[in-house]
């Protein structure tokens, strides 16, 4: 487990910034990258006391404190799992979190919208139909009739509620 093992101990109570520096490489993007064991999806852990901990989630505690609850993420801002670089770190809730993976495009959500949903009872083009055919007067209830739907769905596709992307 490296040459710095003390660090792995279960009697150890507490780790500061400088031992855990010992088992980080400094990377040309600021990135503080840890050495040691990492999970699957690359964030990397130690033992203490016994428990494993994630360096990224100890180093967020360490510089700002405990997270307002414990759903709450140690977000890496570098999107980058083994850094534990302070700076590139901060709490975030879970929304916030996965906002900022959608964001990024790191979702691991599929992107179904429109046609790709297995729900969806009109086309792209019947869409954009639906929206000229309003602009030239046809009532909601109108186009509701002639594409077989609900008004209520022609409302959200004028308003832009659903099919937001075309």
């Amino acid at each position: 487990m490296g040459k710095h093992n003390s660090l792995f101990r279960p009697r150890v109570e507490h780790v500061n910034f400088q031992d855990l520096l010992k088992y980080g490489e400094h990377m040309p993007s600021g990135c503080i990258e840890w050495t040691q064991r990492r999970n699957s999806q690359g964030y990397g852990s130690f033992k203490l006391q016994s428990h494993a901990n994630r360096v990224h989630r100890y180093v967020t505690r360490l510089f700002y404190g405990d997270p307002a609850d414990e759903s709450m993420y140690a977000m890496h801002l570098c999107d980058n799992p083994p850094c534990f670089n302070p700076d590139h770190l901060r709490w975030g809730t879970p929304l916030e979190n996965t906002r900022d993976m959608d964001a990024k495009g790191r979702s691991k959500r599929p992107n179904w919208q429109g046609e790709k949903m297995f729900t969806a009872k009109l086309r792209a083009a019947q869409v954009i139909e639906i929206r000229e055919l309003y602009a030239y007067g046809f009532s909601l209830r109108e186009l509701a009739r002639i594409y077989g739907v609900d008004h209520t769905n022609i409302s959200a596709i004028i308003r832009r509620k659903s099919w937001k992307h075309i």
